[in-house]
Formats: C-alpha cells, sequence, structure tokens
C-alpha cells in the first residue's frame, strides 16, 4: 500500500446490509455498514481482515488486534473509544459503566457522544454498549438499532 492512497474492501454479510472497509497507510481506517453489494477482496497486507470479518458475520467469535488509525478525535473520544474496545465478545456494558470506568459516572452522555463518532464499528465494538434499563440506543440512529440488534444476537448477548 502506498502512504496516501486509500484502499476499500467490501464484506457481504448474510443479513441486510454489507460492510466497507477502508484502509490507509497499512492501518484500517473506517468500517462503515451499506446496502448489500457483493464481495470485493483486494490482495494488500492487512487483506486477512475480510476474512475476519467474514468469519465474523458467519458466528465465529473473532478478536480485531489490528492497526487502526483513529483521526479527528479528541483524547476524550480517544480514551472512550480504547474502553470500548476492551468489552469482550458476547459482554455488552452500559454508558454508565462506561462513564464510572473513566471516572466519573455523570459521563454517561459525554461517553454517548463520543460513541457517535465511532470509525470502526464492530472493530471498537460499541454495539456492545446499551442504555442502564437494558434497551438499545445510540447505535447510527433509529435505522442502526436494527444493526446493532443483529450484531447483539450474533454475538449471543441478546
Amino acid at each position: 500500500m502506498e502512504d496516501k492512497k486509500e484502499i476499500f474492501e467490501i464484506v457481504n454479510t448474510p443479513f441486510h446490509f454489507s460492510v466497507e472497509l477502508i484502509f490507509s497507510k497499512d492501518r484500517l481506517k473506517s468500517v462503515m455498514f451499506t446496502d448489500k453489494k457483493p464481495d470485493l477482496r483486494v490482495n494488500h497486507s492487512l487483506s486477512d481482515i475480510w476474512d475476519s470479518m467474514k468469519r465474523y458475520f458467519y458466528g465465529e467469535k473473532v478478536d480485531f488486534n489490528i492497526p487502526i488509525i483513529l483521526e479527528c478525535l479528541t483524547e476524550f473520544e480517544k480514551k472512550v473509544l480504547r474502553l470500548t474496545h476492551e468489552i469482550k465478545y458476547g459482554e455488552v456494558l452500559t454508558y454508565k459503566e462506561l462513564a464510572i470506568r473513566l471516572g466519573n459516572k455523570n459521563l454517561s452522555r459525554a461517553v454517548g457522544n463520543a460513541l457517535r463518532k465511532n470509525p470502526l464499528p464492530i472493530v471498537i465494538p460499541c454495539h456492545r454498549v446499551i442504555g442502564s434499563d437494558g434497551s438499545l440506543c445510540g447505535f447510527m440512529g433509529k435505522e442502526g438499532l436494527e444493526i446493532k440488534k443483529i450484531l447483539l444476537k450474533l454475538e449471543k448477548s441478546l
């Protein structure tokens, strides 16, 4: 991969969406949900991520310990994303529990705002963060809640 060149791949899933992976500088830069499109795999230094995503969507437990890029985020947002990355497959935490781990139980809304900026859903599993009452909320707006539900069922968290 060249330094400034971005590469993208598309991982088709068994659901009503596909996942677009964007790479830059030998790191994963972005994961986006998109309308179903055919698989597109490119041969490059991180092409095994495509395989990992494919296995994940077919129900295999996958740890995404891969080189990533977190751009245009504050230090607080990066800290929230690092804590979110530590949430294990099949587990969920509430926004309040993440706020407590940050040292202030009153930061729940700030945690939600930071997660809204997550450029790497699934890899940084913000879908594993739920409301204090157990409700599914805050995942890419109203339409994203259906994807969040699918991901949590896939991981047997629901």
